[in-house]
């Protein structure tokens, strides 16, 4: 959603019940992805303390991980570029269909549009291109997991080279703006 588009939705729900939504929403993709986090390190009681609500999102994820996801490079990864000039941590850096990957995690009370998430795949090939910089391996692949109260996962996988050069224009753009 565009800056104006979050103005508007804010001004015609109120910002009280806008920010009631926000949070909430924070606290699921928060708790969802503390139980990926866990059941990737291979944590014996990955669900212990998880609200049913957050197990039943995880729960959509598992099945996925579980299947396409081979080996794991890191979970939760600090990182940066001088390059780009900024800093992140990545969810998850992994082997996806045996293709070196950065996988997202994300939580939505409805299924999302792949026009309306652009953004996603922007900050996961940030996300691959620091790793690139910093560990000099290639990340051809991104994908991004979005778990759904209301309906089935989504599950998209997507070419770094598709959105590097307009990730890079950001960046050099934010610069300049600053």
């Amino acid at each position: 959603m565009s800056k104006q588009g979050i103005v508007n939705w804010r001004e015609s729900i109120g910002a009280e019940k806008a920010d009631k939504i926000l949070r909430q929403a924070a606290a699921r993709g928060t708790a969802t992805h503390a139980i990926c986090e866990r059941y990737l390190l291979n944590e014996e009681n990955y669900i212990k303390g998880a609200m049913p609500a957050n197990v039943s999102l995880f729960k959509q994820i598992q099945p996925y991980v579980d299947k396409y996801i081979g080996k794991v490079y890191g979970v939760e990864i600090p990182l940066f570029s001088d390059k780009l000039k900024s800093a992140g941590t990545c969810d998850l850096f992994c082997q996806l269909h045996g293709i070196n990957a950065v996988v997202d995690f994300k939580t939505s009370i409805r299924p999302k549009k792949e026009e309306f998430i652009e953004g996603y795949f922007y900050q996961a090939t940030a996300y691959a291109m620091m790793i690139e910089e910093i560990y000099k391996v290639h990340v051809p692949t991104i994908g991004i997991l979005i778990a759904v109260e209301e309906d089935n996962l989504q599950f998209f996988i997507k070419p770094t080279s598709q959105y590097k050069q307009t990730v890079l224009q950001f960046f050099n753009n934010y610069r300049l703006n600053i």
